[in-house]
């Protein structure tokens, strides 16, 4: 089941830390700018029961934190290590310096929640909106 809204919940303290620690040039800064992860969340809905068990954590905090496994070459246990100690991190996810991060296991349950195929395409999609705004490069690797 999933909430009403997510909408997230950053103190005036958070945004100040935020601003002060996260340079503007940062590449999270460019992705959170440019690639729209929300388009996504209807998408992701309808993985979930409408009214069945507890209210689930927000899907599009856990596609970023699998974007930012992905980037960074992370598992699920690092990226929540990195996330818990990382401004920049918190930054992307619209955490705030007090909530708890999702246990790791979380993220497995969220990926075959989706389902390998949406799950790709999903990704793919992010993909190719990083790639449309020139955020990642297409190279020839040997």
């Amino acid at each position: 089941m999933l909430r009403a809204s997510y909408a997230p919940m950053l103190s005036d303290q958070d945004q100040l830390i935020f601003h002060t620690l996260v340079p503007a040039e940062h590449y999270l800064r460019q992705v959170n700018a440019l690639v729209d992860f929300e388009r996504y969340r209807a998408t992701m809905a309808t993985c979930y029961h409408a009214s069945d068990g507890r209210p689930a954590d927000d899907p599009v905090v856990l596609l970023k934190i699998g974007f930012l496994q992905t980037h960074y070459n992370l598992s699920d246990r690092e990226v929540l290590a990195a996330t818990q100690v990382n401004v920049a991190f918190r930054y992307f996810l619209n955490l705030a310096l007090t909530d708890t991060l999702p246990q790791p296991s979380l993220l497995t349950v969220f990926r075959a929640r989706l389902g390998a195929t949406l799950y790709q395409q999903i990704f793919d999609g992010i993909v190719g909106q990083a790639r449309a705004a020139g955020l990642v490069k297409d190279r020839l690797r040997l």
